[in-house]
């Protein structure tokens, strides 16, 4: 066929393509195979197939340009998936690089499959061999851990590409394009050839009536064989899912062993492996269960539970305040609103009412009974970043971005005293014991000591070399102690002024400082990777400094004060003995996030009891960890990372034992997860498992707790969208709760953990 007539052919072709096969040209023939066995491959009507073969197509190398263009680039950009032949040859080849970074703009990297046919995996291969590396590196920038599919010694003349050797890549290989579990594949596909074969058996049973009792006894032995193979394969599917799961655990990536343990549990073919699956399963299991999703339309900025925990407090970047029901999740009116977006709310000590705040620059103390909103609002004159309280309640001091800060009367709004007012942005507040000196502390280097009654100031500022980042009162208010980003810790007098003592030093900016309950040791952490304890009245350091690889974001004693507690952009927690300054057990590690970059852990804290911590940070996760075991408990508390974006959980907030906990993220969700029991990792131990729970449901019930999945393709894990999650919540909430109400085994049934009886 010549140039013209093959043009002719691809323009008049009515079917459009959605695979695309792209390879080196020295691969032709393995890529001409490979589309044809794909063409005449019929999914399984069950898997919403209806016997239609796969679009398929091929690129075309032996085309002129001005031929090749137009009708090639047009079914290369109707494509969806896109088949990339992997070999040494196209590793080194400048033209497939281009046409995978095109499609991965248009399509999305993860949906393009790698097919190696000759040579390894670039980081598989030996130093000395680097020439056999197979993968384009291209894949390595857009896949930072790229899945491929194995046919590496396929031989063109006696091997099949769906049989025998290559059989399970073969599966793989249609799971990647159809988005099908390659296990649903296998197991319809298997269903379908043995219904061809058991409708052939049939019509020769019939025709061979006389036999019968011959073809019964033939049957019964194929019918064996069936079964027999059906339980290997099922056996091989249990293993490999195993196995993945028990890798992912090693690498602490628990929502991965999670769904693996469930795949395992969903192919086992008999009750006693299913039993040992689950007794395995337990330590991937989630401690908390996700309750409810909150959503706004913008950014969420924060979170916060009322006094008694019934309800929830959600505010962002829309000027909305929202109210939730912690436990039903319905919206209650009365929420404020701001003309921007809002940047923070308190409670009265009654909880009876809120103080709100925003980028409007007012400030509003209302009501939540929803009778008398708005009863007095206060005007910063620029936006507010900060507010609290005085300790009666009848002041407040507001921080603002016009570089001042500002006390109200809550008697009627109006403003005590001038402003307050710095040559730069003001980074916090604080009022003595009896509220009569108001410190306030600045990007512009100073820390000013005001009369609280005249808003004079008592004293020369007190000058650091950089901007000051934060002041304690110390020794019954008799001393000042501040730290700003020269690297310094500094002590002053506070009737004065003056200098007291020795000033401690780091080497790169200092960003937080607390001090134990009588005031005898003090943390400080900063930008110079450490944090350090100290010795607070002869100023000596405690050991050596606290390392991390990255700056230390945060600090915190435990309540027995024989622990700290530090976090970083390095992407760990890690624990240190308050007596010597060494660490206690490994550090606690989250992931790199979802773009593979390293941005940390943004907060940390003890329960109550010190055996536990929780973390969140910029992968998208909250973690739960038991100190006595150095593991992490349970499923991580999961936000939204689709499309590989770097959603970071932005804050979180937990009662004292962890059993209710709120996060938020920049999915525009917030989250409220909860345990009505106390937590615990002792149940894992336990000997009692739930062996009649309906097996198939197993996978349901943790996309339920968790609010995620598993993608089929590429093995992450994602949230499911607050729709998809209400209506599997929903149905998995009804089966559970007939399950549990003739339930044989109580003790280890997970829905009657999070909502027990007496509930």
């Amino acid at each position: 066929m010549d140039y013209i007539e093959r043009l002719k052919s691809i323009e008049q072709t009515e079917q459009i393509e959605n695979v695309f096969i792209i390879y080196h040209p020295e691969d032709i023939d393995f890529a001409a195979h490979l589309e044809k066995v794909l063409k005449n491959y019929r999914p399984p009507d069950e898997l919403g197939g209806s016997g239609t073969p796969l679009k398929i197509f091929k690129d075309a190398h032996d085309l002129p340009d001005d031929i090749y263009y137009t009708p090639i680039r047009q079914r290369f950009e109707q494509c969806q998936k896109l088949i990339v032949v992997c070999t040494p040859r196209a590793r080194q080849n400048n033209d497939l690089d281009e046409k995978i970074r095109k499609f991965a703009v248009q399509n999305g990297a993860r949906n393009i499959t790698p097919v190696i046919f000759e040579g390894l995996p670039n980081h598989l291969t030996e130093d000395d061999k680097k020439e056999f590396g197979a993968l384009p590196e291209v894949l390595y920038e857009l896949l930072p851990n790229p899945q491929w599919v194995n046919f590496s010694g396929f031989n063109l003349q006696k091997d099949k590409l769906h049989k025998e050797g290559f059989e399970s890549e073969w599966y793989t290989l249609l799971a990647e394009l159809s988005g099908q579990k390659r296990l649903d594949l296998a197991q319809r596909e298997r269903n379908r050839g043995f219904r061809r074969r058991r409708h052939r058996l049939l019509a020769i049973s019939a025709l061979l009536g006389l036999l019968l009792t011959v073809g019964g006894l033939y049957l019964q032995k194929y019918y064996g064989e069936i079964a027999a193979r059906e339980r290997a394969l099922s056996l091989a599917l249990v293993d490999e899912s195993r196995q993945n799961s028990q890798q992912m655990f090693s690498e602490n990536r628990i929502m991965q062993a999670l769904f693996y343990a469930s795949e395992a549990l969903d192919a086992a073919p008999d009750p006693e492996l299913r039993t040992e699956l689950l007794a395995e399963s337990r330590k991937y299991e989630p401690v908390l269960r996700l309750g409810q999703i909150f959503r706004h339309q913008g950014e969420i900025n924060g979170a916060i539970f009322n006094p008694d925990y019934t309800e929830i407090f959600t505010w962002g970047d829309q000027g909305k305040i929202k109210r939730w029901h912690a436990k039903s999740g319905a919206a209650i009116d009365g929420g404020e609103t701001h003309q921007g977006a809002v940047n923070g709310i308190r409670f009265t000590e009654n909880g009876q009412k809120v103080l709100s705040w925003g980028e409007d620059g007012y400030l509003k103390l209302w009501s939540i009974d929803g009778v008398s909103r708005s009863k007095i609002s206060m005007n910063h004159g620029d936006g507010v970043v900060d507010a609290q309280f005085d300790q009666k309640e009848t002041r407040v001091i507001s921080i603002g971005k016009n570089f001042s800060a500002r006390i109200f009367q809550l008697s009627d709004g109006k403003p005590q005293g001038p402003p307050l007012e710095h040559d730069g942005w003001i980074n916090g507040a604080l009022m003595n014991a009896d509220e009569s000196i108001l410190l306030t502390w600045s990007d512009d280097s100073t820390l000013k000591c005001w009369n609280v009654a005249n808003g004079r100031l008592l004293m020369q500022p007190l000058r650091h070399k950089g901007a000051v980042q934060g002041a304690i009162w110390y020794k019954n208010e008799s001393q000042i102690i501040s730290w700003a980003t020269d690297g310094e810790v500094r002590f002053w007098y506070a009737r004065n002024g003056q200098p007291v003592g020795k000033t401690l030093k780091h080497d790169g900016a200092v960003s937080g400082v607390c001090l134990n309950q009588n005031e005898t040791r003090m943390l400080s952490w900063g930008r110079d990777n450490t944090a350090r304890l100290w010795q607070v009245e002869d100023r000596l350091q405690i050991g050596d400094p606290l390392y991390h690889d990255g700056w230390v974001f945060g600090a915190a004693f435990n309540n027995s004060e024989t622990r700290v507690l530090t976090w970083s952009y390095d992407n760990s927690v890690r624990i240190w003995d308050t007596n010597t300054g060494k660490q206690v057990g490994n550090a606690f590690l989250h992931s790199s996030g979802p773009l593979g970059n390293d941005a940390g852990i943004f907060g940390a804290a003890f329960n109550s009891a010190g055996d536990y911590i929780l973390t969140w940070g910029d992968d998208n996760t909250t973690r739960l960890w038991s100190i006595r075991t150095g593991r992490q408990l349970g499923a991580s508390l999961h936000h939204d990372n689709k499309g590989r974006q770097n959603h970071e959980v932005r804050g979180c907030v937990f009662n004292a034992d962890f059993t209710r906990v709120i996060t938020w993220s920049s999915d525009s969700t917030a989250r409220y997860w909860e345990s009505l029991k106390q937590i615990s990792d002792d149940y894992r131990n336990e000997a009692v498992l739930d062996l009649d729970f309906p097996q198939d449901a197993y996978k349901m019930q943790m996309m339920a707790l968790t609010g995620t999945r598993m993608d089929s393709a590429s093995r992450q894990i994602e949230c499911l969208s607050v729709s998809e999650w209400d209506s599997l919540s929903a149905t998995f909430g009804e089966l559970a709760r007939k399950h549990a109400r003739k339930c044989d085994y109580p003790e280890g049934n997970l829905w009657l953990r999070f909502f027990p009886p007496n509930k």
